[in-house]
C-alpha cells in the first residue's frame, strides 16, 4: 500500500523545525510518533513516495514523446479558400475545379493543393 503522502510531508516538516525551546517539533507533531523507528519508516515511506512520483513522471514524459510523434505525422490541412482547385465565389463560397462543389472557404478535403 502506497503511504500517504500529507503524512509524510507532516512528519517531514515536524522531523526538520524546532520548537523554541529548542525541542523537535517531532516530538510534538509528528504523525509517526510512537512507531518502533519512526524516523526509519518516515524514510521509507518518502523514498516509496518519490519513486513512484518517477515512474509517473517517466510515464508521462514517454506519452508526451509518443503525442509529439504523432502530432509530426499529421497531415497539412489546405483550406478551399487556400487551395490551387478552389476558385472564391461570393459569400465566402468556393468552388473545387476537381469535384465541381460548392463549399465554404473554410472547408477542405484530402486532395486539397495549397497554392
Amino acid at each position: 500500500m502506497m503511504p500517504d503522502r500529507e503524512k509524510v510531508i507532516k512528519g517531514l516538516e515536524a522531523c526538520a523545525g524546532t520548537n523554541t525551546d529548542g525541542t523537535a517539533d517531532c516530538v510534538l507533531e509528528c504523525p509517526y510518533k510512537g512507531s518502533f523507528c519512526c524516523i526509519d519508516r518516515l524514510m521509507y515511506d518518502a523514498l516509496d513516495l518519490l519513486k513512484e512520483q518517477q515512474k509517473t513522471i517517466s510515464s508521462f514524459q514517454s506519452t508526451i514523446l509518443k503525442l509529439n510523434a504523432a502530432l509530426g505525422e499529421q497531415p497539412e490541412v489546405v483550406r478551399c479558400g487556400e487551395c490551387a482547385r478552389g476558385h472564391l465565389v461570393g459569400s465566402g463560397f468556393c468552388v473545387c475545379e476537381k469535384s465541381g462543389s460548392a463549399h465554404y472557404h473554410d472547408w477542405f478535403c484530402a486532395d486539397g493543393e495549397r497554392r
